[in-house]
């Protein structure tokens, strides 16, 4: 599980792991998404990441009503790596085990 303080900052995360996977050989043939999952808060609007298709392809969203929607089980658990804010990380913590939580807690501070 990897969190950080923002969803802007969990986006930004998958995003460089998606490129980072795009530019190897070796994962341009292999479907990424069974590797890396994006939980978004519910209560996100969908609409927040029309601009980067290729994190909304790592995001849970519920068939019928088009909103991002909570994992399952089964996709938790295939996931390799799955990013999600702080907050919403309570929300997985009665649904699955994880064996690292890693915290991004960087930030940008200008003089």
């Amino acid at each position: 599980l990897v969190c950080a303080p923002t969803d802007v900052a969990c986006d930004l995360l998958v995003q460089t792991v998606h490129d980072r996977l795009q530019s190897r050989k070796e994962f341009q043939e292999v479907n990424a998404s069974g590797l890396l999952l994006r939980f978004n808060e519910p209560r996100r609007p969908v609409s927040y990441l029309f601009g980067r298709t290729s994190v909304l392809s790592y995001s849970c969203i519920h068939p019928d009503t088009g909103s991002f929607c909570l994992p399952g089980l089964g996709l938790l658990e295939s996931a390799v790596v799955t990013v999600c804010t702080l907050r919403a990380a309570w929300m997985l913590s009665d649904r699955s085990q994880f064996d690292y939580i890693l915290v991004d807690e960087a930030g940008d501070r200008k003089s």
